[in-house]
Parts: structure tokens; sequence; C-alpha cells
């Protein structure tokens, strides 16, 4: 999926990513303070159970 985010000194860039297994939200993860704008590509990964992700 591609989204794009203009810094244009209005906008907000920061954003927090809440990932849900589901519908019903019971299981999410919460990536919070992400700098959208600064980004071309957001890598979201899980490993030992634990969420990380890798800003390009």
């Amino acid at each position: 999926m591609e989204v794009k985010f203009n810094d244009d000194g209005e906008a907000t860039c920061k954003w927090d990513i809440k990932l849900t297994k589901d519908a019903s939200e019971e299981t999410s993860v919460l990536i919070e303070d992400v700098n959208l704008c600064g980004i071309t590509k957001l890598t979201l990964n899980k490993n030992d159970g634990k969420y990380t992700y890798l800003a390009e």
C-alpha cells in the first residue's frame, strides 16, 4: 500500500500505528510517534513476539 504525507508545515507528521489481529481489537500493538513525512518506506516486523519497524 502506498500512502503519501506532505510536510507542508501545517500537517502533523508523527502518527501512531495500531496493528490488530482482527476487528475485535482484543490483540493489538501500538507503535507510537512514527514520522511519516520523513520516510518513503516503512517495514513492520515481528520477531520473538516483539514488533519493530524500519523507516527508510
